[in-house]
C-alpha cells in the first residue's frame, strides 16, 4: 500500500484511518481474443503476487513468441487467453478501526475497509475453463470439486450488479477471566446483502481462547470461513492456503498460461473451510514434557472432504544435555466416506537422540518412518484391456523409511561446519532434510552427505563453502493408458528407474555495508 495513516487513543477508546492509492499486479483477459492483451483489456480475473515481477513489455514479448511458435504450416491453436500484468488496477482503499476498552483486558472493536477499482474484476463460470486451460480436453477430468474454490473469486460485475469497489466490514472482542483468555473476530463482504444486517452476506469467523498454568496451556480455536467470503486483505487461521487441491495447483501444465500458477504458490488467503483446532504442552517433571501436542478436524468448503491431523511429540531428558524425542503424525483425509477417492490415511513416526556437547556443538541421530494407505481404486487391478477387469478392489499401503546422523562442530568463535549424512527408501512417498540454508527432496531410494564450512573472515564479511552428494533412484512411471493393450515384447510404456549422481560445490560470500 502506499498513502497515509493515523491513530489515537483518548481514556479508553482508540481509532486508527488510513487511506492508500496504489497500483496491483492483476490477471487479466485477453478480451479480444487475439492472443494480445493490451489497455483496451479492462476485465481482470483476480490480484497476483508474481513469483519474479517481469515487467509488462518482457510479459508481452514471451507471449508473442509462444503464440506464434506452431509446428511448419500450421497455426498453434494454444494461444494466451489470460495474463499476468504489472500495476494493471488502481485500488484506492479507505478504512480504520474503532474500538473500546470498558475494563483492563476487555475491548471491543470495528473495523471495515473500502477498496474502489478502476477496472473490472469478472469470473465467468461459463467461460472461465476457456480462459484457463489450452482446451477443452485438457480440461476435461481436471475441473473437479475443489475448482468451486476459483469459481467463487469476487466479482465487481455479474448478472445482478455492476460495481467499481470490495467492503468488507467487522468487529472483534477480547476479555480475560483469571488465566483464560477469549478472543473472536467476524467480517462481512458485503455482496447482495443488507449493509446493516448480519448474516446475509459472506462472512468469516474466528473464536479462540487460551488458558495458561506453570506446566500447561490449553489453545482451542474455531474458524468457520464461506467459500464465497474473498478478502484479500484476510490472514486466518486455516490448514491449507487457497486454491489448494485445484487446477491452479495440481494442474498447472495444463493452463493456458503457466505463470497463472503463481494465484496459488503465492497465495495468502486461508481456504475456506470450517474446523476446530486443539493445542496444548506439558511439562510432567524436569525430565520429561509433552512438548507440543494438538489435533484438528476440519472440513474443506469446496468439496466438502472432511479431515483429521494428529501430532504429538514427547521429549525426554535423561540429563539436560541429552535429548530423545518420539514423534507421531496422523492425518486422515475424506475420513466420512472411506470408498471415495481422494481418502488417504498418513502415518508418520519419527525418533531423535540429540546430544548437545561443549562449545555450543552437536550432534543428532534421526529415524522416520511412514506409511500411507489409499483407497480401494480401480487401476490397481485393471488389465488395461477394454472390456476387462472393472471390478474396485484391492487397496494400496506405501512405506518409507529414512536415517539421518547430523553435526555441528564450533572450531572457535569465527570458525564452524555443520553436516549431515542419511539414507532413504521413499516408495512413492515424500522425504526431505532441511540443510543449512535449503530444503531438499529426495528420490525414490538413496543416500546422500553434506557438509558447510563457514567462516566469519570480519565483522562485515562471512564466507561459507557447501559440498554436497547424492545419489538416488528416481521412479519408474507407467504411461499405457486403460485403453491400450500391454505389447507383447519389450516395455516401452514404462519409464525405469534412472540412478542419479550429483555433486555440488557451494561458494557464498555475504557482505554488510
Amino acid at each position: 500500500m502506499r498513502g497515509v495513516a493515523g491513530e489515537f487513543t483518548h481514556q479508553n477508546f482508540y481509532g486508527a484511518l488510513f487511506y492508500s492509492n496504489d497500483k496491483k499486479d492483476a490477471v487479466v483477459y485477453d478480451s479480444n481474443h487475439d492472443g494480445v492483451i493490451d489497455e483496451n483489456d479492462d476485465n481482470v480475473f483476480s490480484y497476483i503476487t508474481m513469483t519474479r515481477r517481469f515487467d509488462n513489455e518482457e510479459l508481452a514479448k514471451a507471449e508473442e513468441f509462444f503464440n506464434g511458435y506452431s509446428d511448419p504450416g500450421t497455426t498453434n491453436p494454444f494461444v494466451i487467453k489470460m495474463a499476468p500484468r504489472l500495476d494493471w488496477v488502481n485500488e484506492s482503499t479507505t478504512g480504520g478501526r474503532f474500538a473500546w476498552s470498558p475494563i483492563a483486558g476487555t475491548e471491543v472493536g470495528v473495523s471495515g475497509y473500502e477498496s474502489l477499482y478502476d477496472k473490472d474484476f469478472v469470473v465467468d463460470p461459463d467461460s472461465l475453463t476457456g480462459y484457463l486451460f489450452r482446451s477443452s480436453d485438457d480440461a476435461f477430468g481436471k475441473w473437479k470439486d475443489p475448482d468451486s474454490e476459483i469459481l467463487a473469486l469476487y466479482s465487481t460485475s455479474t448478472d445482478d450488479y455492476e460495481r467499481d469497489y470490495r467492503r468488507v466490514f467487522g468487529m472483534d472482542w477480547r476479555t480475560t477471566l483469571g488465566n483464560t483468555s477469549f478472543e473472536g473476530e467476524y467480517a462481512e463482504l458485503q455482496v447482495d446483502g443488507n449493509e446493516v444486517a448480519l448474516g446475509d452476506d459472506p462472512g468469516a469467523i474466528v473464536l479462540s481462547t487460551y488458558t495458561q498454568w506453570d506446566n500447561l496451556y490449553l489453545l482451542t480455536l474455531y474458524r468457520d470461513y464461506d467459500l464465497d467470503f474473498d478478502n484479500p486483505y484476510a490472514r486466518g487461521f486455516s490448514e491449507h492456503q487457497k486454491f489448494d487441491n485445484t487446477a491452479l495447483d495440481n494442474y498447472a501444465y495444463t493452463l493456458t498460461n503457466s505463470l497463472l500458477n503463481d494465484l496459488y504458490s503465492n497465495q495468502a488467503q486461508a481456504q475456506a473451510e470450517r474446523g476446530v483446532y486443539f493445542e496444548t504442552r506439558y511439562r510432567f517433571n524436569e525430565k520429561l514434557t509433552l512438548s507440543r501436542a494438538y489435533i484438528d478436524i476440519w472440513e474443506r468448503k469446496c468439496d466438502l472432504r472432511k479431515s483429521i491431523r494428529f501430532q504429538g511429540e514427547l521429549d525426554f531428558r535423561p540429563i539436560y544435555q541429552m535429548s530423545l524425542r518420539l514423534k507421531h503424525k496422523h492425518q486422515e483425509n475424506r475420513y466420512d466416506d472411506f470408498a471415495e477417492r481422494a481418502v488417504s490415511i498418513t502415518d508418520e513416526t519419527t525418533f531423535r537422540a540429540i546430544a548437545n556437547l561443549s562449545n555450543f556443538d552437536r550432534i543428532s541421530l534421526e529415524y522416520r518412518y511412514l506409511t500411507v494407505w489409499g483407497p480401494p481404486y480401480v487401476y490397481l487391478s485393471n488389465d488395461g484391456d477394454i472390456g476387462g477387469n472393472t471390478t474396485s478392489e484391492g487397496s494400496s499401503r506405501s512405506y518409507a523409511d529414512y536415517i539421518c546422523v547430523d553435526y555441528t562442530h564450533h572450531f572457535n568463535d569465527l570458525l564452524k561446519t555443520q553436516g549431515a549424512f542419511m539414507l532413504w527408501d521413499s516408495n512413492g512417498l515424500s522425504h526431505w532434510d532441511w540443510e543449512d540454508t535449503e530444503i531438499d527432496f529426495f528420490g525414490e531410494d538413496g543416500f546422500k552427505f553434506w557438509f558447510t564450512i563457514s567462516d566469519r573472515i570480519s565483522d562485515n564479511l562471512y564466507l561459507s563453502l557447501k559440498y554436497k552428494y547424492k545419489k538416488y533412484n528416481t521412479r519408474a512411471y507407467e504411461y499405457r493408458a486403460w485403453w491400450n493393450d500391454a505389447p507383447d515384447t519389450g516395455d516401452p510404456w514404462v519409464y525405469n528407474k534412472v540412478r542419479k549422481e550429483i555433486n555440488t560445490i557451494k561458494l557464498q560470500l555475504d557482505y554488510k555495508f
